[in-house]
């Protein structure tokens, strides 16, 4: 297909696939309430993530990114209000001071740039790209605390741990979406020549296909220990093996 086609297509694609990966999750989160499995680390930084992909797109002149992440940035919050409704620690004063320090950072940071360059301490070129690098160190922060919630549910050592392990917030059609997003992510920054967008969306195919593989795990061992209870091969201490994994 000739570049000039694909730079045509590629935003319609774009948009109707990063936009569309999140309404999977709204609908699990918002609408049915489910949040269980969510990793509170990952709520708060997301909004913050788009945010400053925004500000990246505004300094770019690139209006594909500054209207994908404002759509994309208002459903985080979404989420974000859904998960401090649904789930009271969350919103304790101890909580709150773990998860809000790292993406106050990155919103003090990004607007500490902006402000730079606003007042000429550094070109226009250099402001998008210190922007850029910083939208990508908060994506990659914001990619992390997912896979990591899940993976000591599947290293716990307690057999039982899996086995009521709570993933039902986590929608899979959001994270299926989001491998097909990362891709036309990639196509687009290269052939816009943004590293940023590039190296961003190469960490979130790889943060994205680590979630699916740990939630397939738990859904293994689910089934797995399930189907021992109920040929009564475990032990009666055990107890039942409450299946919680819901797919979108």
């Amino acid at each position: 297909m000739p570049t000039h086609a694909l730079l045509l297509l590629l935003p319609i694609a774009l948009t109707s696939v990063t936009v569309g990966l999140m309404l999977p999750q709204m609908w699990r989160s918002c609408w049915r309430g489910q949040t269980a499995g969510l990793s509170t680390a990952a709520v708060w930084l997301s909004p913050v993530s788009c945010g400053a992909w925004l500000t990246y797109g505004v300094l770019m002149h690139d209006g594909v990114q500054m209207g994908i992440n404002l759509a994309c940035g208002l459903m985080h919050l979404a989420v974000l209000m859904a998960v401090l409704r649904g789930q009271p620690g969350v919103r304790q004063r101890a909580s709150l001071m773990r998860s809000l320090p790292i993406p106050a950072a990155g919103l003090v940071v990004v607007m500490a740039l902006v402000g730079a360059g606003a007042c000429g301490w550094s070109s226009p070129a250099s402001t998008a790209g210190l922007v850029g690098l910083a939208a990508t160190a908060i994506s990659m922060s914001s990619q992390l605390p997912q896979p990591w919630v899940l993976a000591q549910m599947v290293h716990s050592r307690r057999r039982c741990g899996v086995a009521s392990a709570d993933v039902s917030g986590i929608s899979l059609g959001r994270y299926r979406l989001a491998l097909v997003s990362s891709a036309l992510w990639i196509t687009h920054g290269v052939l816009l020549g943004q590293a940023a967008t590039v190296a961003s969306s190469v960490l979130s195919i790889t943060a994205t296909s680590v979630v699916l593989g740990y939630v397939a795990a738990i859904t293994r061992r689910q089934r797995a220990l399930r189907h021992s209870n109920t040929l009564g091969l475990l032990p009666a201490h055990h107890g039942p093996t409450e299946v919680v994994l819901q797919a979108a």
